[in-house]
């Protein structure tokens, strides 16, 4: 029973945190994309816009750390301790089964929360990694 209560508490909140971690990712990929306009070129418009770029990249980084650990409390709350705690409390799971629910998905996304951030911080050094090898390998496969 402690799966079906983990697979429908997953299910409430990867509706909000799904997107989130998406625009987290977006952001990552938009902010290096225009990190290398400006270093091709210098236009004052596209340097604003890439500072207010980095600036969202990183309140996203800080908001999905934050916001996961908020609805994880709320989601809590009012699962267990308003009208909807009542209707939790008739299901015939114990109450252990549904603290270990609540507190394994947490915990879950916690994890997925550093994993995107980690993803995010990297996507971009990994872009230019790429470029890298991939020059390399075309200079190499020229034949003179």
């Amino acid at each position: 029973m402690l799966g079906k209560l983990m697979k429908y508490e997953l299910r409430a909140t990867s509706r909000t945190m799904l997107p989130l971690f998406l625009l987290t990712l977006l952001l990552s990929v938009f902010t290096r994309m225009t990190s290398a306009v400006v270093q091709s070129g210098h236009s004052k418009f596209i340097t604003v816009i890439n500072t207010l770029l980095i600036f969202a990249f990183f309140l996203a980084l800080i908001g999905t750390a934050v916001f996961s650990v908020v609805l994880m409390v709320v989601r809590f709350r009012n699962n267990l301790m308003t009208d909807e705690g009542y209707l939790m409390f008739t299901l015939p799971v114990s109450v252990h089964q549904l603290l270990w629910s609540k507190l394994l998905v947490s915990m879950l996304w916690f994890i997925a929360v550093f994993c995107v951030d980690a993803l995010a911080l990297s996507l971009p050094s990994m872009k230019t990694a790429c470029l890298r090898v991939c020059r390399n390998l075309s200079a190499r496969s020229s034949i003179p």
